[in-house]
């Protein structure tokens, strides 16, 4: 530590210290090292009024050294800043704790419900170079001031006014001492206002005053959903409203967030636009628009389809797709006129943003673009919510909008080894077979002790959907391996997941086994699940009839491609066999007796006359799908009866492990003896890599 006195007593005694017990201010020193000191030399006056940006100057000295850096706090002498080297600042802070007081001379005119306020206190402290501290930091206390943002609708629908149900409003935020940082909106309805248990006069202000302070979204029967009010940093947003029934009008607000906090008090009615030689916010252009939407206003008509997320037209209620990620997503689309009856002059596209549309083009038609035919394009999001966006535009100047909202999942091969399972489903609506006495009246109880057997050992997750509800996709996520088994009779009205998935698609165990999930697929007639094509232009998939062509899809652009070609690698299947209790001729010859293995490892499988009414007579059943006939890269696994019989099963193998192998089974394993059924089950899990852990 520097001493500045050079007087012999001082001299004298630094001698002796140093003989005594070292030097310097270290341990044993005579002379105890001086607190720095603080001072402010410019700020706002104590306890005054001040602007929000805050400039303050001070400067600190020690007298037995030298101030290594400065530290700051707010409100508090708790929480001190890192080093500052600086000796001034200007400060932007807080000004929104409360509302509604008088301006500051500097501000001027101002509305009376504009000004906000918030009360500070600013502490400085300097550190010397033993490290420290001002004991008594300086500080000054005072009360900042801001005037609250406004906004301005630039275009959107105006009071009064009719408009298609594609609504893009787009504002903009002004600060008369700022910076506008961000903004909220808020969509409801004069419907949600009556639900709300409010009276309909049909005043604009009673409308404008409610949504105002709106924290919840009425829902009928006096529900409460969350708030509707969405904070954003775009100065855009685009709603697709469909018409109410009850030509009740839509409501839209919006207000400005400042850099002090301070939030926008006031909302107007948007009755029209600002000169451009007025002031901003002193004319019609508001902040509320009031309106009413007109199907007959809206623009062409948008089909648009994805290879996995399934296709989505206009008109359609809105939904969110869970899928997974997988080899990548592609979005096709098309249009065609709408109630305006003019053709389409363009399309445009937008990926999770709005705010920026691509320029429209009647080739702007897919996403990604297919630039190369020998390499395809992919998009591959993230996890978590997206969407994709689509508008087409006609010659008469109207403009629809199609959004597909998406919650993305990675798949198991994103999961820990150890955190992996196997997840068994039971898509099981049994009733018809009952009925029918195909199955016993316990056949529930009956499947879960099968499953029970045939994955002894095995970590595994039982799912049952009673045919009505499928797996969550987080239950899929981290499944290494499916195996789903269909039981219910579908053309006699039984219900069915898998055929859910066909009939309103998308279809998640596509894109489950594009993520390398491994699947074993088998039931009561599978094809009658699966034999409908998707046609994005009708909200109706086209059942086809026997032979169903699954391939077809790959080349006839009316269809989505089906995942049967694309996952499953099914070319096709030649033929359904019903039931065939009390057959007799060709009907009975076509009996399933046995299962007969073209792939080493994997067993035949013989007839249990025991599940099977005057199965020890028929020696066979039905209800199974003949002549599947597989892909060129995958293989036929059994054939029915002998081994030049038709193809009844087919096995897709990449590699063991979590790969994206694919075993399908058109006839259901229940009708066989159950040890070579468990064999059999033992072979696929070997392909799929499977271990046991119990």
């Amino acid at each position: 530590m520097r001493v500045k006195s050079t007087s012999p007593l001082v001299i004298l005694t630094m001698m002796m210290g140093g003989v005594w017990s070292g030097c310097g201010s270290e341990p044993g020193s005579p002379f105890r090292n001086e607190a720095p000191n603080t001072r402010i030399s410019a700020a706002p006056p104590e306890m005054n009024d001040t602007s929000y940006a805050v400039n303050i100057n001070w400067f600190g000295w020690d007298d037995d050294g030298f101030v290594s850096h400065y530290e700051i706090a707010w409100e508090t002498p708790d929480n001190w800043s890192d080093p500052i080297f600086a000796n001034d600042s200007l400060f932007t802070v807080a000004a929104s704790g409360s509302c509604c007081v008088p301006p500051l001379p500097e501000h001027g005119i101002t509305p009376p419900d504009s000004i906000y306020e918030q009360f500070h206190t600013f502490y400085v402290r300097s550190v010397d170079n033993d490290g420290e501290p001002d004991p008594i930091p300086a500080h000054r206390s005072f009360n900042a001031k801001t005037i609250a943002p406004c906004t301005e609708i630039d275009f959107g629908p105006q009071q009064g006014s009719f408009w298609s149900p594609n609504v893009k409003i787009t504002w903009t935020g002004y600060d008369d001492d700022g910076l506008v940082e961000g903004f909220e909106y808020a969509f409801s309805s004069v419907r949600e206002f009556v639900e709300d248990g409010y009276t309909d006069l049909g005043q604009v202000a009673d409308y404008i005053a409610w949504i105002d302070t709106l924290t919840y979204r009425p829902l009928p029967a006096g529900e409460k959903g969350p708030n509707p009010w969405t904070f954003t940093t775009v100065d855009s947003v685009e709603l697709l409203i469909p018409e109410d029934p009850g030509q009740f009008e839509s409501i839209f607000a919006v207000r400005s967030i400042d850099n002090a906090g301070a939030e926008e008090r006031v909302l107007d009615p948007h009755i029209g636009f600002r000169p451009p030689s007025s002031p901003p916010c002193q004319g019609n252009a508001g902040n509320v628009a009031v309106f009413r939407i007109r199907t007959s206003l809206a623009g062409p008509t948008i089909a648009l389809r994805s290879n996995v997320a399934g296709s989505k037209r206009s008109g359609e209620a809105e939904d969110v797709r869970e899928v997974f990620a997988g080899e990548g997503l592609q979005f096709s689309w098309t249009g065609r006129p709408g109630q305006s009856q003019a053709a389409v002059a363009g399309y445009s596209f937008a990926v999770d943003d709005t705010s920026e549309w691509t320029p429209f083009s009647l080739n702007d038609t897919e996403y990604p673009e297919q630039v190369d035919p020998e390499v395809e394009e992919f998009w591959f999001p993230e996890t978590g919510d997206h969407a994709f966006f689509v508008r087409a535009i006609d010659f008469a100047g109207f403009v629809n909008v199609l959004a597909m909202k998406l919650k993305i999942f990675n798949g198991p091969t994103f999961c820990d080894a150890v955190s992996r399972y196997i997840l068994v489903v039971l898509d099981t609506d049994a009733d018809q077979l009952q009925q029918t006495l195909v199955l016993p009246t316990s056949y529930e109880a009956a499947e879960r002790g099968l499953v029970e057997y045939l994955f002894e050992e095995y970590n595994y997750v039982l799912y049952e959907s009673e045919g009505e509800i499928g797996p969550d996709v987080s239950l899929l996520n981290c499944a290494s391996s499916v195996f789903w088994f269909m039981t219910s009779d579908i053309d006699a009205g039984d219900a069915s997941v898998l055929n859910s998935y066909h009939v309103q698609p998308p279809n998640v165990l596509s894109s489950y086994v594009n993520a390398d999930g491994n699947l074993f697929l088998c039931g009561v007639q599978p094809t009658n699940a699966t034999r409908f094509f998707d046609d994005p232009t009708s909200s109706v998939p086209v059942e086809q009839n026997y032979p169903v062509i699954f391939s077809r899809t790959l080349t006839d652009t009316t269809f989505v491609p089906h995942w049967a070609t694309t996952v499953l690698r099914i070319d096709r299947v030649e033929e359904t066999v019903p039931s065939t209790l009390n057959a007799t001729g060709e009907d009975a010859a076509k009996r399933l007796s046995r299962a007969v293995s073209h792939v080493e490892g994997f067993p035949d499988l013989e007839f249990d006359p025991l599940t099977w009414p005057q199965g020890p007579l028929e020696r066979g059943c039905g209800l199974y799908d003949r002549g599947v006939i597989p892909m060129s890269d995958a293989q036929t696994l059994y054939t029915a009866n002998e081994a030049s019989g038709p193809p009844i099963a087919l096995r897709k193998h990449v590699r063991p492990g979590v790969a994206g192998n694919v075993v399908y089974l058109g006839f259901h394993p229940y009708f066989f003896h159950r040890p070579q059924v468990r064999e059999l089950i033992r072979a696929v899990l070997d392909d799929f890599g499977e271990v046991k852990t119990l």
